[in-house]
């Protein structure tokens, strides 16, 4: 039976309330669609239509022809069924799939944030405090914990860890990523979770958009090209002089680096930049 690439983004996405139609498909990665933007239709699934210069998240299944089929009834009338040109989010590798358009008009609807529906899984690496299990965890309730997995160690290259913004609530410095040479990397803790826990927490306590910006980056995890969202301070809030950091949160840290096993060189580095900057 034939085979071919489906692009989803909505209730049909890994953790959503259709995903079951498509359960058993092969899953081929994240992908970016450009040129089209995301709408909440009543307030209760997606519709997305083509728009200059914005991008949608989803992802790419290799399906059979009956399961085409399924999918055809399952999104209705209000959908056409097109080819698009999808991006990997890791490689930039193209390639073309179906998905499916909506056909009505959305003027009336709610343009959805980031063109990410909400349960959309996302990867989060985490480099400083994030890293460390309990001062991680803290941020969700027993509920929201169980819809968080860990994806592995992350590294990000071309990037150095770096004290570079001076915190009230921590008393002291607290990290950043910053470039480097093509040599540098930075090793940090991936979780995945729904885009909309991510938002709802870690964007709060990271003061995204006012103190660091979130931004995906090309990472790899066990050698496998990936991408994750990743916390930057803020140009204008940088001090790239060094704050030394409080004895507390470098010990958080610290114990995010041995509980996940960072490799022990660089758990040196990072040391013998902390002593550095308390000297």
């Amino acid at each position: 039976m034939s085979k071919g690439l489906i692009f989803v983004y909505g209730a049909l996405v890994k953790g959503g309330r259709l995903h079951y139609n498509i359960e058993g498909a092969g899953y081929i990665g994240d992908y970016f669609l450009d040129g089209y933007a995301m709408y909440s239709i009543m307030d209760r699934y997606p519709g997305i239509i083509p728009r200059k210069k914005e991008r949608i998240l989803g992802e790419v299944y290799e399906i059979n022809y009956d399961t085409l089929r399924k999918l055809d009834r399952v999104e209705g009338e209000d959908y056409h069924r097109s080819t698009v040109t999808v991006t990997d989010i890791a490689t930039g590798d193209k390639l073309k799939c179906k998905s499916y358009i909506y056909t009505r008009l959305v003027e009336n609807c709610n343009k959805v944030a980031e063109n990410t529906w909400p349960v959309k899984r996302v990867k989060v690496m985490g480099y400083g405090s994030l890293m460390n299990t309990a001062d991680f965890m803290r941020m969700f309730n027993f509920e929201e914990q169980r819809d968080i997995s860990k994806a592995g160690n992350g590294i990000l290259k071309g990037y150095k860890l770096g004290y570079t913004y001076n915190s009230t609530g921590r008393k002291g410095g607290v990290l950043d990523v910053v470039k480097g040479t093509d040599e540098d990397y930075v090793v940090g803790v991936v979780n995945e979770m729904p885009y909309s826990l991510m938002v709802k927490h870690i964007d709060v306590r990271e003061s995204n958009g006012s103190l660091y910006q979130r931004e995906p980056v090309p990472i790899t995890i066990n050698g496998k090209p990936e991408s994750a969202y990743c916390y930057f301070v803020l140009e204008h809030k940088k001090d790239y002089r060094g704050i030394a950091p409080a004895d507390e949160y470098n010990e958080i840290v610290l114990e995010g680096m041995h509980e996940n096993n960072f490799p022990e060189e660089y758990i040196g580095k990072y040391l013998q930049y902390v002593a550095e900057l308390k000297r």
